[in-house]
């Protein structure tokens, strides 16, 4: 209580509170700064790697996969059409289980002539009839 009538102690008390306070809310300031340039840089880290991987898969070649029923799915060189039906989770029989011996996977293929390789000596062999 003494302490308390003597106002050179409670000034100094007041001051050594709002300096405090200020030393705080600058230490919050900071904080919350470096995370939001956190959130940020990791947003345009996500847009830089998606716009990479769509250059990359330009480069390397996608082709469309369609379906009956209207559904596509874009793919890799690289990814079987057994694969692709399996990401897109359209039912293909596969009695071989995708390694292209029991024929059951047959599919058209669609496009310029020129852009469709000729048929592989295996590939001959299953379509042959049998």
């Amino acid at each position: 209580m003494e302490l308390a009538r003597n106002p050179e102690w409670v000034a100094e008390t007041l001051r050594s509170i709002t300096a405090r306070r200020r030393t705080g809310s600058a230490r919050w300031r900071r904080f919350i700064l470096v995370l939001r340039l956190f959130f940020i840089g990791a947003i345009l880290a996500v847009l830089l790697a998606r716009v990479v991987r769509r250059h990359w898969r330009k480069r390397q070649g996608v082709s469309r996969v369609t379906y009956p029923d209207g559904r596509f799915i874009d793919v890799s060189r690289g990814v079987s059409v057994l694969e692709a039906s399996r990401l897109l989770g359209v039912p293909h029989a596969s009695v071989c289980g995708g390694r292209g011996r029991c024929s059951t996977c047959r599919s058209r293929i669609e496009g310029a002539a020129s852009a469709i390789p000729p048929p592989s000596a295996e590939e001959i062999k299953v379509a042959a009839p049998r």
